[in-house]
């Protein structure tokens, strides 16, 4: 039965629209954040991929451990783990092997972005899962001729993204539940103000209906519902006009209809006198008719004239 009531109905349509808002901008938003958050990250690794990877190529041709050295400084001065591997053709395909590791293990990637920079001869990026969590990964392709010898790869975990995208899932949540709680009294604030005008309406219209024209219709303000009120006021004095007109047109009727019968009897006492009146029919006439002087009033019949 609430339901029926404009008033819930209102509240619950802006509570409605309040969730929906709250909904779009954690199913949408947020995803969009990270996925631009991840793409910073990856940018920013391709960056250092193009500006510390000179000290690698240069060393290319020393000595394993003195490479892995140059490897570790790299990857100390990017803040970021630096893998180098070697590129192998193997039936026509590509396949590549690390060779250095700037924290000296690398059984745990598989390096598919390595992979993709040899094959398309250009820096690319991307993302793998490790046993430590996602990593953001930038591979940059060192050519010798016209041909992938190496390939740098520079990692470095998206805990931080996900960190900070998962912060604005929490305020998001934390301020849509107040949004509700504000939308949801605003709604049933502003319903209650509707409802308590149009019950006011609905009061001075019942007393229409039960016949009392005295009532005015508030227009308190320039609104739909301060239209509607004109409009019903209106209409209050049109029947006030009408109602005042059938009175008038009762009682003028009634009057009409008491007004013929008298002179009806009149007619007939006057036709049914063939002779000169007596004091008695003179003093009958006068009651019948109402006249205080029969003879000057009352006239007689030619007969009678005739007689006199």
């Amino acid at each position: 039965m609430a339901l029926r009531l404009i008033r819930t109905r209102l509240a619950l349509l802006v509570f409605a629209v309040a969730v929906f808002a709250v909904g779009f901008v954690y199913v949408y938003v947020a995803p969009t954040l990270e996925d631009n958050l991840e793409d910073q990250k990856l940018q920013s690794l391709a960056a250092d991929a193009r500006e510390f990877s000179d000290a690698i190529i240069a060393s290319r041709e020393l000595r394993i451990e003195r490479l892995r050295k140059v490897v570790a400084r790299t990857g100390d001065r990017a803040s970021a783990r630096v893998t180098l591997l070697r590129v192998d053709r193997v039936s026509g395909s590509l396949e590549v092997a690390p060779t250095a590791d700037s924290i000296g293990e690398t059984a745990d990637l598989q390096f598919a972005v390595a992979t993709e920079a040899a094959r398309r001869r250009r820096v690319a990026t991307g993302t793998e899962t490790s046993v430590d969590g996602r990593l953001g990964q930038a591979a940059l392709p060192v050519m010798r001729g016209n041909d992938v010898e190496r390939v740098i790869v520079y990692s470095a975990p998206l805990s931080d993204v996900e960190a900070n995208v998962d912060l604005v899932r929490d305020r998001i949540l934390v301020s849509g539940a107040i949004a509700l709680v504000i939308a949801l009294a605003a709604g049933l604030l502003l319903a209650s103000r509707l409802a308590r005008r149009i019950k006011v309406l609905e009061g001075a219209a019942r007393r229409v209906a039960r016949g009392d024209m005295s009532v005015r219709f508030p227009i308190d303000r320039d609104d739909e519902l301060g239209q509607l009120a004109v409009a019903l006021d209106d209409m209050q004095g049109q029947l006030a006009q009408l109602e005042s007109a059938r009175r008038r047109f009762i009682a003028t009727a009634s009057h009409e209809l008491r007004t013929p019968a008298g002179s009806s009897s009149c007619s007939r006492t006057r036709i049914s006198t063939s002779r000169p009146a007596t004091r008695s029919s003179r003093s009958c006439a006068t009651r019948s008719c109402g006249w205080a002087s029969w003879p000057r009033t009352c006239s007689t019949s030619p007969s009678s004239r005739r007689g006199r």
